[in-house]
Parts: C-alpha cells; structure tokens; sequence
C-alpha cells in the first residue's frame, strides 16, 4: 500500500471531513476510471491528508480531457456552481429553523441531507485540487512551458504566470476586504458605526469560521477597522491594482499572441484560480449555518458539540433513533482519528490503531540535510529581505510583526491580520489557486507557494530571503 501524505490543516474533525475523503474517492474514479485512495489522520485537532498515486494520474486524465474539449470547463464550473448555491440554500433553512421544536427524525433528514449536498460540493469543487495541487500540477506546468518559449528569463515567466492567471471577478475575499476599508473610511461613531458594523458582520461574519469557527466578531471587525491605516489610500491602492493588472494582461496577450488553445487554457487557469477559494467559502458559510443543528444532535444525545463532531453519520442517526452513543470512542477519536476510502472500502480507527497506520502506511516528504534554501512557485513576483515568522494558527498570530516573512503550512481567511502584515509570504502547500496565492495577488505581496518544507527548514526570528519571482527562499 503506497499512500503519501500531502497537506495539512488545522482546527477540523471527522465531520466533514469523512464527506470529503468519500467524494474525492469518487472524484478519482470518475476522471481516471479507478477508484482512488485517500483519507486522513487527525491528531491534537491537526489533519493529515494522504492519497495514492491514482491522484497523479487522475489530475493528468482530467487536464488531456480539458485539452482535447475545453467546453468541459463550462460543465464543471456550472456543476460548482449549482452544488455550491444548493448547499448554501438548504444550510441556511437548517440555520433559520427552529431546531429544538424538530422531532429526532428531523434532524436527522436535516443532517443526512446536508451531508449529500456538502459531498457533491466536495466531488464538484475537488477537481480544480486535482488540476492544481500536490506534485503534479498539469495546467501550472503546460502554461509554464509555454512561457518559456517565448520568454528568455525564468522571472519573467513568473511575472507573466501570475498575472495571465489572476480573474479579474470579484472573489468572496475581495469584497470582503473592500466593505471594510469603504467602512473604515466613513470613519462613522455612535449608533451609525454600530449599524453598519452589524450590516458588515451579516454579511460577512461567517468567512472566517473555516471548519469550526470561531465566526467573526465586533471587537474583531474593530480590530480589523483599526488596522486599515488610511483605508482611503488602500482602497486607491486596490482600485489601481485590478486597473494594472487588467492593463498588463492585455499587453501581455498582445506581445504573446497565442493561439487559441493556449487562451483557452490559460482562461481555464484563472477558471481555476476563482472558482477553488469560491466553493471553499461557500462551504464556509454552510458550516457556519450548520453548527445550531449540531449542537442540538449534542443536546439529545447528551453529548458534546466536539463528540458530535466525530461522530459518522450512522452514529447519529442511530443516536437519534434510540441507541447510547459510546462516549469513550468518540474520545479515543478526539485524540486521533483515522478515516479513508482504501480499494473502494470506509476505514475508520481511533487511538492508538490509527496512529500506527499513519506511521507504518503514511509516507512523509522527506527534509533533505545540509540544505539552506528551497523552491515553490511564484505566485505573485518581487524579491524581499525579512524576519521568518511561523504562523500556521490564529494563536500564532501574535508573533507578527509589519514587515516580517509569513512562513506557512498554508494560510486561510482567519490569519488575515497576520498576511496584512506580510513583507512576504511562503507556504508549505498550495498552487497557484491556494488561499496564499490569491491574496497575495489582491494585495501585492510577494509569494512563493509549494515549497514543502518551508516550516521545517526555516525557525523562527531566522533572517531570510524571498526571490519570489524565480521561486526560491533561502536563509541568510
């Protein structure tokens, strides 16, 4: 059995994560005709995620199919559309509902529906990863190629990458980011502040709740009023940069002339490049909405929102029916938790069996000795000099200071203060539709992702330097 583990998040469970692990497996089969591997293994609230080589020649299945008819596109990016939009309108009827007056078969048609839906999500949306994440990124090298036989300097790819990839839509993150500083610049006090702080919080406030929240609070909009600096001049800033980027896009499809397969595909690339962060939010928000019908599940089973969380859906509805669940289990897979589709089959282990799995079956990228710098790929070019700061948590979020180098696994809406301090940004993980590559875009900032060993090479306080545009970092 060769599994090789390949991301990491933080702060999830067993839900959703097993809808995930099951779509993916499908979404596998589905582009290279066999039924893939992957699951994940949970410890101290961190995953790991792990697949087989199927992933690999899956991604590569889907990337010809897109060449030979790139009208393919348009059905996936319809398919995440209408999933997203589905689960986001039945999560937020679970949200508006009154839960404690649903009988126990109630919830569970909620729950057993709600997974349906957040699956499709999942097996829709998971092919853009498949395009753009992990060892082989298809479309990322086709278009590198390309580049290079028109451009004479590897930075210059970079620059032109970026660039000829970046939508010019509005992303979830973008607006975001721009009704908060038009809020801040209004520089309102008193009842009108408050108002539309509370305007700002309903729209707004589930982005940063990830897997499990916390949602988005007033003293943290406050926070984040108070950060803006000039919002005025920002929002200037933001303004000037979608005009440049539009502008140079133009002249570098000008000066490139390609022909038509390759804007087809680069337009598949910025496809990409929206709809991956844009289905993740949408998901975002339903887990937001969802978390009430949780906590009621809780609430009749006389357990905690956490045990409910790891819980499979069997479980519940069993629960629900009449059954005792075991509390000591759902401990044992508080503390790790093993789950994944192996050879068309569920496994799930808990304690001390799913570590020895992960340990004996899992394999990890190696960090190789003696070395001092490593490669990603750019995602927005620029070349800086900084103070590394390992932040991967909310928690960690402390040690930033302006102008230092965010060093990552890989970064999420909840570190925004953090990335707003960035001279830099580097992560473990990620192409060029990660959440690092995206913001680094929307707000200018150097970025290198992919690296794969940026945490483990570089420490804290450490001096380094970012070549964004050639994609290395290296200490000083």
């Amino acid at each position: 059995m060769r599994l090789q583990e390949f991301a990491t998040e933080y702060n999830t469970s067993l839900f959703p994560q097993f809808m995930r692990a099951q779509a993916m497996s499908w979404g596998i089969r589905r582009t290279a005709g066999k039924l893939g591997d992957f699951g994940f293994f949970i410890e101290k609230k961190t995953i790991h995620y792990f697949k087989n080589g199927l992933w690999d020649a899956a991604n590569k299945h889907l990337f010809k199919r897109l060449q030979r008819d790139p009208r393919y596109w348009n059905v996936m990016e319809n398919n995440m559309l209408r999933s997203s939009e589905r689960l986001v309108a039945f999560s937020e009827k679970i949200f508006k509902t009154s839960l404690a007056k649903k009988t126990n078969g109630q919830l569970w048609a909620f729950y057993e529906k709600y997974c349906a839906f957040n699956t499709g999500a999942f097996a829709w949306g998971g092919l853009t990863t498949l395009l753009d994440f992990g060892e082989v990124q298809p479309v990322t090298l086709a278009l590198k190629d390309y580049l290079r036989a028109k451009l004479e300097r590897e930075e210059l790819v970079s620059e032109y990458l970026a660039a000829l990839t970046t939508p010019m839509e509005e992303s979830f993150q973008g607006r975001q980011e721009r009704e908060l500083l038009e809020l801040a610049s209004r520089r309102l006090k008193g009842s009108r502040r408050e108002k539309l702080i509370g305007r700002y919080l309903n729209n707004f406030c589930w982005v940063p709740f990830l897997y499990e929240g916390p949602a988005m609070s007033r003293e943290f909009v406050d926070s984040a009023i108070s950060a803006t600096g000039d919002p005025a001049q920002r929002l200037r800033q933001m303004k000037m940069r979608k005009k440049e980027m539009a502008v140079k896009q133009a002249r570098y499809l000008k000066e490139l002339r390609l022909p038509e397969n390759v804007l087809e595909l680069f337009r598949i690339a910025r496809g990409i490049v929206f709809w991956k962060p844009q289905r993740i939010f949408y998901q975002v928000k339903s887990y937001y909405h969802v978390e009430g019908l949780l906590k009621e599940i809780a609430k009749r089973l006389g357990l905690s929102l956490a045990q409910v969380r790891f819980m499979m859906p069997a479980e519940v509805k069993n629960g629900l029916t009449g059954s005792v669940a075991d509390a000591d289990e759902l401990n044992e897979r508080m503390r790790a938790c093993l789950y994944a589709v192996l050879d068309g089959k569920e496994i799930l282990l808990s304690g001390e069996k799913a570590r020895a799995f992960f340990a004996n079956n899992v394999q990890k990228f190696p960090l190789p000795t003696g070395v001092k710098e490593t490669k990603g790929t750019c995602a927005y070019p620029g070349k800086v000099l900084g103070t590394a700061r390992l932040v991967s948590t909310p928690e960690e979020m402390r040690k930033m200071k302006q102008g230092d180098v965010l060093v990552a696994f890989t970064t999420n809406p909840y570190l925004m203060p953090a990335i707003k301090k960035a001279a830099a940004l580097v992560t473990d993980e990620g192409g060029l539709t990660c959440h690092a590559a995206i913001v680094a875009r929307e707000f200018g900032i150097p970025c290198v992702v992919g690296t794969r060993m940026a945490t483990r090479l570089f420490r804290d306080g450490e001096k380094i330097e970012v070549d964004a545009s050639k994609g290395v970092v290296r200490k000083i």
